[in-house]
């Protein structure tokens, strides 16, 4: 008897299309001019006619832009929610996604949800000319300040969120699936097909889906972009975005997917998981998007939640962990955030482990 040398070839066995599309896509959505700050003392000049070099005047437009969002919500009866630490955004996603589909509406806000994070602001610091006098200038910094999600329903799209954050210049994350933009565009189509959670179990034409596919790019994303902002609380007023003030988009991270039995690529994916790190069968349902933190010092570890013995875990992950990881959380639901950290370790992870106090100081 001959059996499977690899994972792959396992898989192999159960293929019965191939299909190519871009399935997560997280885009970086800003105001090019406002990125410096040359740029934003340029604004405070013209936008605000003040002479001073000073972040004190947009303090006041970013009371106004958060007053506008919670007016937004109240007037139109959004739902309203305040994120916790530790509570998985995905899961809130999916309760009020299911109350808003069954008011039969096929597009719309279906909430707003409000969290603190990290994130590049500008802030004023005092220097001194040559004759020793003051002067306020504007630097770039970091600080934890308050982000609003707008997780909506398009038409087209199916469930995305635009990020916004609170602090001038309003920087923003788009977050886009394009699985469900295919999936829409073939029941437009009238397409016979099956649907998964996030891809395609089953199709009556992959060359007819396949060029569907194709057509997803940088078109479409810009006419999403311009249409929902303008239907939410818009940072910039008119008269700014007529001076040029306006959104541009790019992209900061992209996943696709060939949509070949992609339910027994997922398996493959926990089985290769789950030997490398030792995770039980539960604790792996059970990881969040988040999971994955970068100590410094020490590489990458995936934190283990609560399990059957009621204590959470650290275990250490090399590149190729990350990267069966970083598969898994393409795979999920729609309108999850993608998975930390941002900064991949050089190298494999130390073969002494950091003391639990150093962990709890990084991951406090």
């Amino acid at each position: 008897m001959t059996l499977p040398s690899s994972v792959r070839d396992v898989v192999a066995e159960h293929v019965t299309f191939e299909v190519d599309c871009i399935d997560r896509m997280y885009l970086n959505v800003y105001v090019p001019g406002l990125q410096f700050p040359a740029g934003l003392v340029g604004y405070v000049h013209r936008q605000l006619g003040l002479p001073i070099a000073s972040t004190a005047p947009l303090a006041r437009i970013t009371d106004r832009f958060a007053a506008a969002v919670h007016r937004y919500a109240r007037d139109l009866a959004i739902p309203w929610v305040d994120f916790v630490k530790g509570q998985r955004k995905d899961d809130v996603l999916h309760e009020q996604l299911a109350r808003f589909e069954a008011t039969g509406r096929g597009e719309g806000v279906v909430f707003i949800g409000r969290a603190q994070e990290k994130t590049t602001v500008f802030r004023t610091e005092k220097r001194h000319n040559a004759d020793g006098r003051p002067y306020p200038w504007i630097v770039r910094g970091t600080g934890m300040v308050n982000h609003f999600y707008f997780y909506c329903l398009d038409e087209d799209f199916g469930p995305f969120f635009l990020k916004f954050c609170s602090y001038f210049p309003y920087n923003a994350r788009l977050c886009v699936n394009g699985n469900h933009w295919a999936q829409r565009q073939a029941a437009k189509a009238g397409l016979g097909f099956t649907p998964m959670d996030n891809a395609f179990a089953a199709v009556d034409d992959p060359g007819a889906l396949q060029e569907i596919c194709d057509r997803l790019g940088a078109e479409q994303i810009e006419v999403l972009l311009r249409k929902w902002p303008a239907i939410l609380s818009h940072p910039f007023t008119p008269a700014d975005r007529a001076d040029g003030y306006r959104y541009d988009i790019s992209i900061l991270q992209q996943r696709s997917e060939t949509g070949s039995s992609p339910l027994a690529r997922l398996h493959a994916d926990a089985l290769l998981l789950a030997r490398a790190t030792g995770v039980r069968i539960g604790e792996l349902r059970d990881l969040g998007l988040d999971c994955l933190h970068e100590i410094d010092g020490h590489g990458a570890w995936l934190k283990v939640p609560l399990g059957k013995l009621g204590t959470e875990r650290m275990v250490p992950v090399d590149e190729e962990t990350i990267t069966v990881i970083d598969r898994i959380a393409a795979r999920r639901t729609p309108g999850r955030p993608l998975p930390a950290p941002t900064h991949r370790p050089a190298g494999r992870v130390p073969a002494h482990p950091p003391r639990p106090s150093d962990l709890r100081a990084s991951l406090a």
